[in-house]
């Protein structure tokens, strides 16, 4: 972490709020592969709107994420020697329901003798057909145990699908001519339209509960789609007779208590700021009135270290006899702020 490297005082320091709603976008969020978040560090979990950019996460301002896949349907079966069925379906392409359309014959293709492979039923995100989409043959000889749980164009291997196509089922198959029985049938990475993720609004980005998996040409996973609108720091405007401002992180205990005791630990969250204007800039008293108090802020230094985050504040406007009139105003941040020095 940096700071400044010299003790300093208050002046030159300045207060920068947003004045809009922000940009509105539909688009491909950025995966990074690697990504540390307070203090733990995430693995094709993050994904970012790009650097500097918050999102606007006013419920009025309806920020949300989603992925192609599977919404229903798309039962798979097996009655015909080295054929499944797909049954109809339906899958989200775009945030736009499409119909997937049932085939009651996938042929498949069976390994060499004493082989085994990997077969991939998908759906086409733009006809809704379904095909077959074989992986390479084992080469030990060894039938199924020589399978991996990889994805790629190796022997043995889950076979890589065109991006432009959504996984309904894996087949795990031997060189025996036959059904595909239940057991072959392995739906865990069938790709729902279904995420689960948080919105961290101060760093432009999302969280998801766990990596999609790399199954797609060139060894990648589905793209996360935003919708709604982000701020951009560049964009936001200096609060010309902002007084003061500070941040403040508060603690939180969570233990889990059993009959033979049990861990307790303390997080640092619910993050907190405030700052003082006179009242003589309508930046403030817009975003309460027009707003639900929602803004994007940036607190910063004279040294230049700055915080950026996006929260959500009310205050009073303080008026007295003889003293300039003060607006006072306080917050929560919706998340963990983002510090320039990090």
């Amino acid at each position: 972490m940096q700071v400044p490297s010299v003790p300093m005082t208050g002046k030159g320091a300045k207060v920068s709020l947003s004045f809009n709603d922000g940009v509105a976008t539909t688009s491909a969020l950025t995966l990074q592969a690697s990504y540390s978040y307070s203090g733990e560090t995430l693995v094709d979990r993050v994904y970012t709107l790009g650097t500097n950019r918050m999102i606007n996460s006013r419920p009025a301002a309806n920020p949300f994420c989603y992925v192609d896949g599977i919404l229903d349907g798309a039962d798979v079966s097996s009655t015909v020697s080295n054929e499944v069925s797909v049954s109809a379906g339906n899958m989200l392409v775009a945030n736009v329901s499409i119909p997937i359309v049932a085939k009651a014959d996938v042929a498949i293709v069976r390994p060499a003798a004493t082989q085994a492979c990997w077969t991939a039923i998908v759906a086409d995100t733009g006809t809704g057909v379904v095909s077959a989409v074989k992986g390479a043959d084992t080469t030990a000889g060894t039938g199924k145990a020589g399978l991996l749980d990889t994805y790629g164009t190796g022997a043995g291997q889950k076979p890589l699908i065109a991006a432009d196509e959504l996984l309904v089922v894996h087949l795990e198959l031997d060189s025996t001519a036959g059904t595909v029985s239940s057991s072959e049938m392995l739906f865990d990475d069938r790709e729902w339209a279904s995420i689960s993720y948080k919105m961290l609004p101060s760093i432009g980005a999302i969280m998801i509960a766990e990596a999609l998996p790399k199954l797609h040409t060139g060894g990648v996973a589905r793209s996360v789609f935003f919708s709604g609108k982000y701020w951009e720091a560049s964009a936001l405007a200096n609060v010309g007779d902002a007084q003061q401002w500070s941040v403040t992180p508060n603690t939180s205990s969570v233990s889990a208590v059993t009959f033979t005791g049990g861990p307790s630990e303390s997080q640092i969250d619910n993050w907190s700021f405030t700052f003082n204007q006179l009242f003589t800039d309508a930046k403030a008293l817009d975003a309460i009135y027009n707003r639900q108090g929602y803004a994007a802020v940036k607190l910063e230094l004279s040294s230049g270290h700055y915080f950026l985050f996006v929260g959500s504040f009310a205050g009073g406007i303080t008026v007295e006899p003889g003293s300039f009139i003060v607006q006072q105003l306080s917050g929560s941040i919706q998340d963990r702020p983002y510090w320039s020095g990090q």
